[in-house]
């Protein structure tokens, strides 16, 4: 059974990825306490969408940089 947080615990701040512009007023606001993430679904599409991408190009065998190769001068 878990404890119930203290009464001077800061309170969970609810972060909702939905694929537009994350503010720095929503950064700051979930700063320096408890956070709960989320993604919208449209978020999610759109994460399968580009590993399919990765995946179908991965297939092709050639180099892709950042993701079978590594970044500046470890990229050969």
């Amino acid at each position: 059974m878990k404890t119930p947080p203290k009464s001077n615990s800061p309170a969970v701040h609810a972060l909702n990825f939905t694929g537009a512009d994350l503010t720095l007023d929503q950064l700051d606001a979930a700063c320096h306490r408890p956070l709960h993430v989320s993604l919208s679904n449209d978020l999610w599409k759109k994460i399968a969408d580009s590993r399919a991408r990765i995946e179908r190009m991965l297939a092709g065998g050639g180099a892709i940089y950042g993701v079978n190769t590594g970044f500046g001068k470890l990229c050969n």
